[in-house]
């Protein structure tokens, strides 16, 4: 098992709603345990989380 942190982003392809729009809207890190790590921008605000896959 390849014990170094992969980085990951999460992108939208389809907006049902029409408001928030396409496109890359995180980014974040796994680590091999199965923790991760992710931030995204949100009407301005930093906003992070975190879980556990």
């Amino acid at each position: 098992m390849n014990s170094t942190p992969r980085r990951f982003h999460l992108q939208r392809d389809h907006d049902v709603t029409g408001v928030s729009g396409t496109g890359r809207v995180a980014n974040g890190i796994l680590w091999a345990g199965g923790d991760a790590w992710y931030d995204h921008e949100l009407a301005g605000e930093v906003q992070a989380g975190e879980g556990r896959g």
